[in-house]
C-alpha cells in the first residue's frame, strides 16, 4: 500500500491496491490528506483489511472518489480518529460481513455516493461526530442486525439521501444523546427498524421522510430510556 508520515505529507492513489489479511491500502501518520481518486481501486477479500487508515493529532482530510471494496470479515473502508478530521465519499465503498464502510471518531462524514455494507455490517459508524448524508447518498445495508448509520455520544446525523436495508436490520441506531434529522425515504425488508434509539437525543422525521415497509413485522421508531 501507501504509507505517509508527518505534517505536510499526503497520499494519493490513482491505481490498483490489493490487500492481504490485516493490511491497509493507505496508512497516514500525522499527515494532512489522503485521497483515493476516481481511477483508484483498493480491494481485498481477506479479513481485517482497511482501505484508508488515518492516525493523526492534526486535522486530516480523507476522500474517496474511486472504489474501496473490502469483502473480507471485520474490515473497514475508511477510518479517522480525531475531532476536525473529515471524510468525503463521492465514490463507492463496499464492506463485507461484520465490517464497517466508514468509521469516524468525532470527525465529519460527508457522504454523497454509495456505501454498501453486508450482513451484520455497518454503513457509517460515528462516535460523537457529524454525519451528512447528502443528496445522491445511497446506503445499501445487508441483513442480520446490520445498521445503516450507528451514532453514539452526541453524534448528529442529517439525511438527504436514500437508505435500503435487508431483513432484521436497522436504518439508524442512535445512542447516548445522538440526533437525527431525516428528510428522505428509507426502504425496509422484513423485521426491520427505521430508527432504534437508546438514550437518543432529538429525532425529527420531516414530510419527505417516507418509510417504505415492503415486508412484514417492521417498526418505524423504537426508542427507550
Amino acid at each position: 500500500g501507501i504509507y505517509t508520515k508527518d505534517v505536510g505529507s499526503f497520499a494519493t492513489n490513482n491505481g490498483n491496491i490489493s490487500l492481504g489479511e490485516g493490511s491497509q491500502g493507505i496508512y497516514t501518520n500525522e499527515s494532512t490528506n489522503a485521497d483515493n481518486l476516481g481511477s483508484g481501486h483498493i480491494v481485498s477479500t481477506a479479513k481485517n483489511a482497511t482501505g484508508i487508515y488515518s492516525e493523526s493529532t492534526n486535522v486530516m482530510s480523507v476522500s474517496n472518489a474511486g472504489e474501496i471494496d473490502l469483502q473480507g470479515d471485520k474490515s473497514i473502508g475508511i477510518y479517522i480518529e480525531n475531532t476536525g478530521d473529515s471524510i468525503t465519499n463521492t465514490g463507492v465503498i463496499s464492506a463485507g460481513v461484520n465490517s464497517v464502510g466508514v468509521y469516524s471518531k468525532a470527525g465529519t462524514v460527508n457522504q454523497s455516493s454509495v456505501i454498501n455494507a453486508a450482513n451484520d455490517g455497518i454503513g457509517i459508524y460515528s462516535d460523537g461526530g457529524i454525519v451528512n448524508l447528502n443528496v445522491g447518498s445511497s446506503l445499501n445495508i445487508g441483513s442480520n442486525s446490520a445498521v445503516g448509520v450507528y451514532a453514539l455520544n452526541g453524534a448528529n446525523v442529517l439525511n438527504n439521501g436514500t437508505t435500503t436495508i435487508g431483513d432484521n436490520s436497522f436504518a439508524y441506531g442512535l445512542k447516548s444523546g445522538s440526533n437525527l434529522i431525516n428528510n428522505l425515504g428509507v426502504t425496509l425488508g422484513d423485521n426491520g427498524v427505521f430508527v432504534y434509539g437508546n438514550g437518543a437525543g432529538n429525532i425529527v422525521n420531516n414530510s419527505a421522510g417516507t418509510v417504505m415497509m415492503t415486508g412484514s413485522n417492521n417498526i418505524g421508531f423504537y426508542t427507550e430510556n
